[in-house]
Order: structure tokens, then sequence, then C-alpha cells
């Protein structure tokens, strides 16, 4: 789980953490809006389930990581 994966702004890296991602079972990346239109059509990225959820605050997202963990 890799939370704010928007940050890392060099495209390339983020293929690469991608790609290396999909070794595992399960990966979730929370991400913003901004990075759909980045990525709209990647190979990579087409194989991975879209939601959207509501913003939630840092102490909110922790919650979420401990109950997934």
């Amino acid at each position: 789980m890799i939370d704010d994966f928007h940050y890392i702004h060099q495209k390339t890296t983020k293929e690469k953490m991608i790609e290396e991602l999909s070794k595992f079972e399960k990966s979730i990346l929370f991400v913003d809006g901004i990075f759909g239109i980045d990525f709209l059509n990647a190979p990579l990225i087409s194989s991975y389930s879209q939601f959207k959820i509501r913003e939630l605050s840092s102490n909110q997202r922790f919650e979420l990581i401990k109950k997934m963990a």
C-alpha cells in the first residue's frame, strides 16, 4: 500500500515502481485525480481496478492502513 504515489515526479520512476508492484498479488496506490490523466492508457496501470474514495485526513488514512494490515 503506497499513499501519495502521485508525489513521485518522474514518470519513468512511477512506471518502474508500478512494474515492481505487479509482482505482488495485491497492491494499493493512493493517488490524486491528476494521476489518471498521466497514465490514462498505460498498459501497466490498466490491470488495476480504480476506485474513487472521499478525501481522508492523515489520521483517517492511518486508521485505514491499520485495518488493512
